[in-house]
């Protein structure tokens, strides 16, 4: 294996194992916490339905723009949210501390995938430069043949 592929292969394994350790904590606290955040009754629909409307919101921001939505519609939907993570928000200490497990985690498996990718980037910038050089290189050898063989030609035919 040449260490280009190497390199893709570390850099993308680094990142894709980062963004695992990133939804890690959290997922495994609401697999601890199924009983409580998943309640299978009349109200257990609530956590289903602010993480939808969570995602919508969020969506909607990333569209709109937090300028151009009303700050009473913002309001309400938090207020929507908050009531919808009820069973959740009684273990805030706990989420926020998953939160910046995950974020950890993330930072540590990114520098190696970032290291990676510059190290690419140097392996490709330099895969170019030694290509152009030798293209050079063989282009200035075929014109230096070119010009021989016209010279022995010329020799053997009397010319010069």
């Amino acid at each position: 294996m040449t260490l280009h592929k190497k390199l893709i292969i570390l850099k993308y394994v680094f990142y894709a194992i980062s963004y695992i350790c990133l939804f890690t904590p959290m997922l495994v606290l609401c697999i601890v916490n199924k009983d409580t955040y998943f309640v299978k009754n009349k109200s257990g629909w609530s956590v289903a339905f602010g993480g939808a409307l969570s995602v919508l919101f969020a969506i909607l921001l990333a569209k709109v723009g937090f300028k151009k939505i009303n700050k009473a519609l913002t309001a309400s939907m938090f207020l929507v949210i908050i009531w919808c993570f009820e069973s959740i928000i009684n273990d805030l200490l706990a989420v926020a501390f998953c939160y910046w497990l995950g974020i950890v985690l993330f930072t540590v498996f990114e520098l190696p995938a970032k290291h990676y990718a510059n190290n690419l980037k140097i392996y490709n910038a330099e895969y170019i430069k030694d290509t152009a050089r030798e293209e050079i290189a063989y282009k200035k050898e075929a014109k230096k043949q070119k010009k021989q063989s016209i010279e022995e030609e010329q020799l053997e035919s009397g010319r010069v």
